[in-house]
């Protein structure tokens, strides 16, 4: 299994206009193709970190596309232990081009597939270090990440463990991704696996707050570095009384936010790491997981029954859907 947490290592220092296309099978009149459309999403000279996602091209046309599955492309090269965003982006413009579509929706539908990789490679990532984790207790464990199983009964890991398997469903516990997961749990869109179903959110929005509260003290320092030059450059006492109200008030708002960040940070770091900009999981997080399925082996009756969990996920839809009546 491929260690994602060390292997965005390497793509740190990797321009996304450097990888090497022969690793995989491209069509060799398609070679330009990659390194034009890298320039028109704007990420030909960007090393592959976790921030080359951001402020990607859109296209309403592309987004609708119903082209080559970004999951297949993904776990096809994840197997081969070659994958990176630039090889997966290749693949899958190989993919486009070789089935037909058109070209002028190839830029937005790229941009797509890259906002998207982040998500695929969690799943990895949680599958070795939870591997890894289960090993120290010197049992065999297995695990399969056959993308056939997600279609089919919306598991994204199986693990076998200690004489049980173990149906791990990992998503992003964020504003859009957790209604589509309570929509999978209820059965909306196909029956779930029997067996024990293990959830594995991760609050990827929490932590994409704690990157944009950093980059805000990270300005804030500046500006105030900027008044505090500018005291030494003579100015005027009208200008002088104002600077110094500035950094004053400025440094106290500095102040709380270095204190809400500290609390985020205290927080998050149990559940989320930031590795180059990629949202990963934390040590704790994966301890926790081996924990809750100990505790299992040993007190299986104590855990929510399937039909007892469903109820309450479609307890506010039959709410809403009758005539009733609530206070604050």
């Amino acid at each position: 299994m491929l260690n994602i947490d060390s292997t965005t290592e390497i793509w740190s220092k990797t321009k996304y206009k450097d990888i090497n296309l022969d690793d995989i099978s491209i069509e060799s009149n398609l070679q330009d193709l990659v390194w034009e459309s890298f320039d028109e999403m704007g990420i030909l000279d960007k090393f592959m970190t976790g921030d080359s996602v951001e402020s990607l091209p859109r296209n309403n046309d592309s987004e609708n596309l119903n082209g080559p599955k970004f999951s297949n492309a993904f776990h096809f090269l994840n197997k081969k232990m070659i994958v990176s965003p630039g090889l997966y982006l290749a693949f899958i413009l190989n993919q486009y081009m070789g089935d037909g579509f058109e070209k002028k929706l190839l830029t937005g539908y790229l941009s797509r597939a890259l906002r998207s990789f982040a998500s695929f490679m969690r799943e990895p990532d949680l599958a070795y270090k939870l591997k890894n984790c289960l090993e120290k207790e010197g049992d065999e464990v297995t695990v399969n990440m056959d993308p056939k199983q997600d279609i089919k009964g919306h598991v994204d890991i199986v693990i076998n463990y200690k004489g049980e398997t173990f149906n791990i469903w990992s998503y992003q516990a964020t504003r859009r991704g957790l209604p589509n997961t309570i929509d999978r749990l209820s059965g909306n869109r196909g029956e779930i696996c029997d067996g024990i179903n293990i959830l594995c959110p991760l609050r990827t929005e929490d932590a994409q707050t704690l990157v944009k509260k950093k980059s805000s003290i990270l300005k804030k320092q500046s500006t105030i570095r900027n008044w505090e030059s500018e005291l030494n450059s003579n100015p005027t006492n009208s200008r002088l009384n104002t600077i110094e109200g500035l950094i004053k008030k400025n440094t106290l708002a500095l102040e709380k936010m270095k204190k809400e960040l500290q609390s985020l940070y205290s927080d998050m770091s149990k559940e989320v790491i930031i590795k180059n900009n990629w949202f990963l999981h934390a040590t704790d997080y994966v301890d926790s997981v081996k924990d809750l399925m100990d505790q299992y082996l040993v007190e299986k009756s104590q855990f929510i029954k399937y039909d007892e969990l469903k109820r309450i996920i479609i307890g506010p839809e039959k709410f809403v859907k009758n005539i009733n009546i609530f206070t604050k």
